[in-house]
């Protein structure tokens, strides 16, 4: 009996961990069950085609209980789409997934205005974010300003080329464009007029998972004009072929009014010259961004970026004033620069198509021109956006930022993506 009751012991053992393996696979089959079809409502002017590809992996394989909140988060990456509910039928012992849709206005006439220590720059830019409805954006417009300038400009980008994992892009502008650059405490040391046709295209392709790799193309032409009539001390004409690689890192989440995650991209892009008096060059940059979320909705932000171009012209020397560096005024150059900012960005009102923000950060910035010694400058800044979550074109606001060591003031537009 004793020799028995050790073999049954024996036997029960194996048999025992057995089940404990098997059985959380069973309990699992058994509440996963699989997609049989998937129904989209709401659609008007998308087509099916461009949802397609984010559920149709889903079609035969089991409805898990984070599944749904991963199908949301891909629809909300498309950038279309103000309204995205998920239900499920009952289909025998498997489910139907039904989508249901409600598309932002993707249309926009975006006129603008303003005005600033050099003047006043007017114009009006058309974005349509879903042309013909396949999900692809046409951007074009006009500026004019009490400086002298008028350009116009067009940009196409397609996120699926032929439905294909490979996005593009084309841009062109033209026109006149009047250039005055200002020392770090505002006193204009060059100003000159040129004719600028800007020509670029590229192309690119996710390698895996948020990781992508891209080629592009273009062509620059400036040439200045001797005989404008504010002429202090210009360059040269410039007129290059380009060539650029670049490298993205995309992994963000998206909630009802803002995103979070991380985004990284790199380049280099190299300027071969058609003009004998000019050199070739090659110009550096990367930037980092990461927004932490926060309990609300709200979000904690890090931005950092860095550009280098040795040996470039003087008249292609990035104006980073009023543009990165907001505690600089607006047309300050750098051919070498590194910066940094935190932010805080709070939900302060919603309303049913409006949310208001209040954000609040500080940059410092590291900066040289043509070799000189390293310069430094920072502060703190505050602003506002308006998120219009039925438009696909959805963050308005302003800013003001102040310089620590000049003690100055400054004043920014913005208008861009909820990113």
């Amino acid at each position: 009996m004793i020799r028995s009751r050790a073999r049954r012991g024996r036997l029960f053992l194996p048999l025992f961990f057995l089940f404990c393996m098997l059985a959380p696979l069973c309990a699992e089959s058994g509440e996963s069950p699989r997609v049989r079809a998937v129904m989209v409502q709401g659609l008007t002017r998308t087509k099916l085609s461009v949802v397609e590809p984010y559920y149709s992996p889903y079609i035969g394989k089991p409805w898990g209980a984070s599944s749904r909140e991963e199908l949301v988060q891909e629809l909300r990456g498309i950038g279309l789409f103000h309204s995205i509910e998920i239900f499920t039928e009952p289909a025998g012992e498997d489910i139907d997934i039904i989508i249901a849709l409600e598309e932002k206005w993707t249309l926009i006439p975006l006129p603008f205005a303003v005005t600033t220590q050099k003047g006043t720059m007017g114009g009006i830019i058309f974005l349509e974010s879903n042309f013909l409805g396949y999900n692809k954006q046409i951007y074009a417009g006009g500026v004019i300003s009490t400086q002298g300038d008028l350009q116009g400009m067009v940009a196409y980008t397609d996120p699926k080329i032929f439905g294909t994992d490979f996005s593009g892009n084309f841009f062109f502008s033209g026109g006149i464009n009047e250039t005055q650059l200002v020392t770090k405490d505002d006193k204009v040391w060059h100003e000159y007029a040129t004719m600028d046709y800007i020509v670029r295209t590229g192309i690119s392709r996710e390698i895996f998972s948020d990781f992508s790799l891209g080629a592009g193309a273009g062509f620059l032409d400036r040439w200045v004009d001797k005989d404008f009539s504010r002429t202090y001390s210009p360059p040269d004409s410039v007129r290059f072929i380009t060539a650029s690689l670049t490298a993205r890192y995309k992994d963000l989440t998206y909630g009802e009014v803002l995103s979070y995650g991380a985004q990284f991209s790199g380049s280099t892009r190299r300027f071969f010259s058609l003009r004998k008096n000019v050199d070739s060059y090659t110009e550096y940059e990367a930037s980092l961004r990461y927004h932490k979320e926060l309990p609300g909705g709200h979000r904690l932000g890090f931005f950092a970026s860095g550009t280098y171009i040795p040996g470039a012209p003087f008249i292609q020397e990035k104006e980073m004033g009023g543009k990165l560096f907001k505690t600089l005024p607006e047309g300050f150059p750098a051919d070498c620069a590194a910066y940094g900012q935190i932010s805080c960005e709070l939900i302060t009102l919603r309303f049913s198509s409006l949310v208001f923000t209040l954000l609040a950060a500080y940059e410092a910035e590291v900066f040289s021109l043509n070799g000189s010694p390293p310069e430094t400058s920072q502060g703190p800044g505050g602003g506002f956006r308006l998120y219009l979550s039925k438009v696909a074109f959805p963050a308005l606001g302003a800013d003001v930022s102040y310089n620590v060591k000049t003690r100055k003031t400054y004043a920014s537009v913005f208008m861009g993506v909820s990113y």
